[in-house]
């Protein structure tokens, strides 16, 4: 029996990458399941692969534990990383890479999800810290500053 490690993004979640494990036919079964109610947009697939049952649980157990640091809460499997960190460690674990590829009717999501999820993707207006700066007025940047220079001393990130 086989299982299939993954990491998944969300553009509702960005920044953040779920780490999991599966045992179901395929990953958009698991897809499938986390995207309720309470999850405004469906999960994308960065990368999958299929192992042996047995490993599966080691291989995930392993990248929790490597990316345990920025484990949002420990009860819960998202980690503030880029997927690419997860992607690259994957590519390397010997298994048969599962990933989606969008192209068939089986495996393509909801064209009005697709629309939603590159909506919200597109509403999310990114500044660089200068141009932040440059937008508020003396007080502000003297207030931000101090903001944004603890939030460096504490390992924080800013979006």
């Amino acid at each position: 029996m086989q299982s299939i490690v993954y990491a998944l993004v969300n553009p509702a979640m960005p920044g953040l990458v779920k780490i999991g494990l599966t045992t179901r036919p395929n990953v958009q079964a698991r897809m499938s399941e986390l995207y309720t109610t309470g999850v405004p947009l469906p999960f994308e697939c960065v990368m999958a692969i299929e192992v042996d049952r047995e490993r599966g649980g080691e291989i995930e157990s392993s990248l929790h534990a490597a990316f345990a640091p920025q484990r949002i809460s420990p009860s819960r499997e998202f980690f503030e990383i880029e997927a690419s960190q997860v992607e690259a460690l994957l590519r390397i674990i010997p298994g048969n890479d599962v990933t989606p590829r969008f192209n068939d009717e089986i495996n393509r999501p909801d064209p009005s999800d697709i629309e939603a999820a590159r909506e919200f993707k597109g509403r999310r207006a990114l500044v660089t810290e200068q141009e932040f700066f440059n937008s508020l007025d003396d007080y502000g940047r003297l207030v931000f500053r101090r903001i944004f220079d603890m939030g460096r001393r504490e390992n924080l990130r800013f979006n």
